[in-house]
């Protein structure tokens, strides 16, 4: 990575360091480092720039509640969603 990227050890160990501090990375010893894989998630995100472009996404979007239930919020949900305990 040194060379490759013209920058000092210090430099890609600092970088390495915040990546991991991010969980984005992880560090074995004679292993080497690996790249994290992100969690699945049922989410879609849809970037917008403008209104225009929101205006646009929401005019072919339809909104649909497929299931309606009573669940009783645990650590695991409430983390996820952000709902209390």
């Amino acid at each position: 990575l040194c060379e490759r990227f013209s920058v000092s050890r210090y430099t890609v160990r600092e970088a390495l360091r915040r990546l991991r501090d991010d969980n984005l990375v992880a560090s074995r010893p004679r292993a080497g480092t690996l790249v994290v894989p992100r969690p699945s998630t049922n989410a879609y995100a849809q970037d917008v720039m403008s209104i225009d472009d929101l205006l646009a996404f929401a005019q072919g979007a339809r909104f649909a509640i497929e299931t309606n239930a009573m669940v009783t919020v645990d650590a695991a949900l409430a983390e996820r969603t952000g709902l209390p305990l």
